[in-house]
């Protein structure tokens, strides 16, 4: 459904403290461990006879 309005409002700005920190929690190396151990869960899961 389209409606045709002769002013868009603009979108609501919400206030999101994760996006504001500049600190990074996990280095590169930590964070592709941290999504292998995943990956290997998952399909652990997955997997026939689980």
């Amino acid at each position: 459904m389209i409606l045709k309005v002769a002013k868009a409002e603009p979108p609501i700005r919400r206030y999101r403290p994760d996006k504001t920190s500049l600190e990074v929690t996990f280095t590169p190396e930590e964070h592709l461990q941290s999504e292998r151990q995943e990956y290997e869960r998952l399909k652990a899961r997955s997997e026939p006879g689980c």
